[in-house]
């Protein structure tokens, strides 16, 4: 009998390598972005908590520290919104992949399906032939 083939093998194994690279990238890409978060809750959390000294050498040297601290929460800000770009490209990407991974899946199903039936086909010629041969014999 013989074996299936799928004519486009290779170009299916690039689009499940595609789609998969997508996948670990926009793994990564929300991993930033969910870190990125939460050091602005951490840094929000810390600024609300306001000044925490009443000593007046170290009121000054506290309100410095909250101004930086909200100077890094405006430029992580600016990163998670650029990191929420990224991820969004790579959203897209990763649709794309698996549009593109489908569409040489149902190619290779509908091809298979069709070798699947010629087999048959000629599996239920064979056995139908097996009579007539029996008869010859004899």
């Amino acid at each position: 009998m013989k074996r299936f083939v799928f004519g486009l093998e290779t170009l299916r194994r690039l689009r499940i390598q595609k789609r998969r690279e997508a996948e670990i990238e926009l793994g990564k890409i929300s991993a930033l972005c969910q870190q990125i978060v939460q050091a602005m809750q951490d840094t929000q959390n810390q600024i609300a908590a306001g000044p925490q000294t009443l000593e007046p050498e170290w009121i000054i040297q506290e309100q410095a520290y909250l101004a930086r601290l909200k100077s890094n929460l405006e430029q992580m800000a600016s990163e998670l919104l650029d990191s929420r770009r990224i991820e969004a490209n790579w959203r897209q990407a990763l649709s794309f992949a698996q549009q593109q991974e489908e569409i040489v899946e149902n190619l290779r199903d509908a091809q298979w399906k069709r070798w699947r039936k010629a087999m048959l086909k000629e599996e239920q010629k064979v056995l139908d032939d097996l009579p007539k041969r029996r008869h010859k014999k004899i």
